[in-house]
């Protein structure tokens, strides 16, 4: 059975993605295979144009670090792959993350950009309360975080800082401006998704990259919005829940 699925998925893999990314999905063992094969599959166009990674950054030359245990809370390996890539190859200096969770992705951003301060929003512990509606997922998501998070007793660490805020009445002032990445991946409601992206975009430097997660069945108000300004250059990445926004002016 793993061989079969593994087969299916480098057929389709093997065109869009590095080989050597697609290996990191497929040594995940059947169970994983399955569960990817299965997420690929419902990621079916939904109006934005589709890119694969390495025609959107310069993928092939960089040396990544996947830096986080296990599954990598909720981001699957190949998005967190992805995620690596853009880190790596736009080198930037401020980075922006809205949607902590458990920390995974404030600590991939971080180590695979070293001369990077990523500053990484989230509620706060114990609020059970959001400024605009949130989507269940999104209540559930902030019944299961946990207290520690992943970069905790990392070198990484001490590029990372931890902000407690609703995004929505969240001082942006905090962060500044001049932001080189950003990475949306807070609460999913069109509301949420958003309120983040225009908070976020007047503190972009020029040039700088975007990247919206989620953009997926689940969550159609992530897919409104998107679509919404998906005229201002926007591009879903092949095979994941990520959209891109290279080049923000």
């Amino acid at each position: 059975m793993l061989a079969d699925t593994s087969s299916r998925l480098s057929k389709i893999i093997s065109v869009t993605t590095p080989l050597e990314m697609a290996g990191l999905w497929l040594r995940r063992g059947r169970r994983e295979a399955r569960r990817e094969w299965d997420t690929a599959v419902r990621l079916r166009p939904r109006g934005l144009p589709r890119y694969a990674i390495e025609a959107l950054f310069p993928a092939q030359d960089l040396q990544l670090r996947l830096a986080c245990p296990g599954r990598y809370a909720s981001q699957d390996v190949f998005g967190m792959t992805c995620l690596a890539v853009a880190a790596a190859a736009t080198r930037p200096r401020k980075i922006l993350e809205i949607g902590t969770f458990r920390g995974a992705t404030a600590l991939l951003l971080a180590a695979n950009a070293p001369e990077a301060t990523v500053y990484t929003l989230d509620l706060p512990p114990g609020a059970d309360d959001a400024d605009l509606p949130m989507t269940r997922v999104d209540r559930e998501i902030v019944a299961v975080r946990k207290d520690r998070m992943m970069y905790e007793g990392t070198p990484e660490a001490q590029r990372i800082v931890q902000l407690w805020g609703d995004s929505a009445s969240f001082d942006f002032d905090a962060v500044g401006d001049g932001i080189d990445l950003a990475f949306i991946d807070g609460a999913h409601s069109y509301e949420y998704v958003r309120n983040d992206t225009e908070k976020v975009l007047p503190r972009m430097r020029p040039g700088g990259v975007i990247l919206w997660d989620d953009y997926w069945d689940p969550f159609p108000g992530v897919i409104r919005y998107l679509n919404e300004i998906g005229d201002r250059g926007l591009a879903a990445v092949v095979a994941t829940r990520l959209v891109v926004r290279a080049g923000v002016c």
